[in-house]
């Protein structure tokens, strides 16, 4: 969330930019019987943590709400570091409104993992995360710099928050 929270904070009134924020990292997916399994870089916690972003994000479909969320969980995730996800969705729901029950179903069964499934084939081929996608092509210097390369690649008039940067 290093350069998106900031960057969405910019310009999320404007039509600058739309956000598809796949949680999947550098996992790996296989199938098992009638459910897939996913193996991620940093072990269960992150997996745990993907897979309820994911549903978060199925759930609160609307940006700004689903990264303010995002935002919660991760900062208590990197401060439990992992310990528990239930007791970070318990206390990100306190202030943002998450219907509890819904995102545990979803994490905890089919659902959830079906979505991280179509996020998996969604994500792509990558070297490292974040990776960020402008225009569908990877932009290594929108990983300093989020804001300064939306508004390069924007195509129209730039909104005000574009101006002392082009």
């Amino acid at each position: 969330m290093g350069q998106l929270g900031p960057t969405w904070e910019k310009v999320k009134l404007t039509n600058l930019m739309t956000v598809d924020l796949l949680p999947y990292g550098n996992s790996r997916e296989s199938q098992a019987e009638s459910k897939w399994t996913f193996e991620c870089q940093h072990g269960v916690n992150e997996c745990w943590g993907n897979l309820l972003e994911t549903c978060v994000i199925h759930y609160y479909p609307n940006t700004t709400q689903h990264l303010d969320i995002i935002r919660c969980i991760e900062e208590d995730f990197v401060i439990t570091m992992g310990y528990s996800w239930k007791d970070t969705l318990s206390k990100c729901s306190q202030s943002h409104g998450v219907d509890i029950s819904k995102i545990t179903a979803c994490t905890e069964g089919k659902e959830g993992n079906s979505l991280e499934h179509i996020v998996a084939t969604f994500t792509g081929a990558h070297d490292y995360v974040p990776w960020v996608l402008i225009d569908g092509k990877h932009d290594a210097d929108a990983e300093k710099n989020l804001l300064t390369q939306v508004c390069k690649a924007y195509k129209g008039t730039p909104p005000r928050v574009c101006h002392k940067l082009l």
